[in-house]
């Protein structure tokens, strides 16, 4: 969510439609291509076993969320104005 978010800071409203259909875009390409390498992780573990498959692959992917997550620490932060 803070990835997404991001994506409309210092915008116009004008820009804000165009940001929004860019962002939804971008979020099914992302589902995608995040299906994918599960599909072929699961496919070259099928030897081990049902549980031994999706034991290898939650942590492969909790992983790569973990990762994700510390990125998100790294965007850019909106200024808010001061009140007076």
């Amino acid at each position: 969510m803070p990835i997404v978010t991001s994506a409309y800071v210092g915008l116009t409203p004008s820009e804000v439609p165009h940001a929004s259909m860019q962002t939804r875009a971008l979020q099914q390409l992302g589902g995608a291509f995040g299906v994918a390498p599960g599909a072929v992780l699961l496919q070259a573990l099928a030897g081990h076993g049902v549980v031994s498959e999706f034991h290898w692959a939650f942590w492969v992917f909790t992983t790569l969320a973990v990762v994700a997550s510390v990125g998100s620490f790294t965007l850019p932060v909106a200024e808010r104005p001061v009140r007076n």
